[in-house]
């Protein structure tokens, strides 16, 4: 590869220059075809570059020189810290498709009251809880404890986390850190011995200085031992200079290795790990949306809990935002526990994301007037629009976004399910709950049909009481 340095960089149309080192040639090149990281794309870099018919075709930046004291990456940042957040994120993997465009409920939020209502419904009710539903709450619960042990194994401080998931899956770097152990061994070994033998071979000394007779053989073997002990005594001197100097540099790679990867482990970890913790909160929440509608859509067709609503007099809709207010409208603001205040904060949250669009649909405007009437004292939070013609009626629909219709069977003699069939064709994915009120004589064609279409409620045109509880239903 040819070699030079970079001129120029145009971040804002993605075009850099370089001039090669030799003919000091320039060229300019896609920033797209830089092959080293974003931070190496500075001015003045060092790089390599290939060419053809007088085109950059690939550019990286200059390897540097390795240098013999570096302790070598054995496993790069980005396999560790995969590799330490497998389990989460296979678990994510799994549920990535679920959670697209999935509703959501907070379930950090919420979670305490939601399983309360679950364990109060099922208490009231042996019957609600079908196998479906026990695996909806066994589910949400297993992702919660895993969500716990996540939450677990990150609290810790960057440098802790730096050494529990990198330096320690670095076998060059655990070698040196071995050797320093082993070094630091045999130097206390070492400084052991001199100190004992510095003493033995300075008394020696004297004993062979002050001696009367050089010529004995005692002399003779007493100075052949001085020498001995001034060759080991040099020897261990020599050596714990060697294992000091070691010790010294060995201590310095390592923390060079630590000063150099610490940043590059930052910037790999930190945005991980708080994309893994967004997108396990946002699995919970849409498991919490969902154990919260499947309870309640049980809920509201159990003859034991609708006749718990009506005699304790609760208003609203069969939902845990009903359930919750039905639960505080007893307590005393002003003598609020700490857990008493989340819950009304927590009925707030309910109350916004449990807000219903509805549309009635009615040819007489008495009709259309006492109807919304009746629907506005079934929740608070619902939101209605009226309208008496069809075509501006199904306008509306499509334009804007509803949860509910209540309208007529027939109106200006078009019929409910042709409106129904058009809508279903021109908006597919809509999920809009149809209520349509119906002539005394019923139709049964007609209702047959419109359950072709996913009609569920059917009421008799002038029952509130009917059109009351249907509304309760379909919300």
């Amino acid at each position: 590869m040819l070699q030079g340095i970079l001129l120029e960089i145009d971040t804002e149309n993605k075009q850099g220059k370089i001039e090669q080192a030799v003919n000091r040639r320039q060229y300019l090149f896609n920033l797209d075809l830089w092959e080293g990281k974003a931070n190496e794309l500075c001015k003045n870099a060092e790089i390599e570059f290939d060419v053809e018919k007088a085109r950059v075709i690939k550019i990286r930046p200059k390897p540097k020189p390795i240098d013999p004291n570096e302790i070598p990456v054995t496993k790069s940042a980005q396999e560790c810290i995969t590799e330490f957040f497998e389990r989460e994120n296979t678990i994510l993997q799994n549920y990535k498709d679920f959670m697209e465009n999935h509703p959501r409920l907070d379930f950090l939020r919420s979670q305490r009251f939601i399983l309360t209502a679950y364990n109060d419904l099922c208490e009231m009710d042996g019957t609600l809880a079908n196998p479906a539903l026990k695996k909806l709450r066994q589910e949400i619960l297993a992702l919660y404890k895993e969500f716990e042990n996540y939450v677990k194994k990150t609290e810790y401080s960057l440098e802790y986390s730096f050494e529990k998931i990198f330096l320690n899956r670095q076998s060059a770097y655990l070698k040196a850190q071995n050797l320093i152990e082993a070094t630091k061994a045999s130097l206390n070994n070492a400084q052991a011995q001199v100190r004992p033998l510095s003493k033995e071979l300075e008394e020696s000394e004297f004993a062979l200085k002050n001696s009367s007779n050089k010529h004995s053989k005692d002399f003779q073997e007493l100075e052949k031992d001085v020498k001995a002990m001034r060759k080991r005594y040099v020897d261990l001197v020599n050596f714990i200079a060697v294992q000091k100097d070691l010790l010294v540099k060995t201590t310095d790679r390592l923390k060079n290795f630590r000063q150099q990867h610490l940043q590059e482990f930052s910037e790999v970890f930190t945005p991980m790990k708080q994309d893994i913790k967004d997108h396990f909160i946002m699995l919970l929440d849409t498991k919490a949306y969902d154990l919260d509608s499947v309870l309640w859509q049980r809920a509201k067709r159990s003859e034991v809990i609708k006749r718990f609503f009506r005699d304790a007099g609760i208003e609203g809709g069969y939902s845990s935002k009903t359930f919750l207010h039905y639960f505080l409208r007893g307590l005393d603001k002003s003598k609020l526990s700490p857990r008493s205040k989340e819950l009304f904060n927590l009925l707030r949250y309910l109350e916004e994301v449990s807000k219903r669009n509805i549309l009635i649909i009615r040819e007489s405007s008495a009709d259309l007037h006492r109807d919304k009437q009746i629907i506005e004292k079934v929740d608070s939070c619902l939101s209605i629009a009226t309208e008496q013609k069809m075509i501006p009626a199904f306008n509306e629909l499509c334009a804007n976004k509803y949860d509910i219709v209540v309208m007529d069977w027939r109106n200006e003699n078009v019929s409910a399910l042709d409106f129904i069939r058009k809508f279903k064709i021109t908006k597919k994915d809509a999920k809009i709950e149809f209520i349509i009120l119906m002539p005394e004589s019923k139709d049964s064609d007609f209702m047959l049909k419109a359950r072709d279409l996913g009609v569920q409620f059917f009421v008799p045109a002038h029952d509130g009481g009917l059109l009351a509880e249907s509304v309760r239903m379909a919300i």
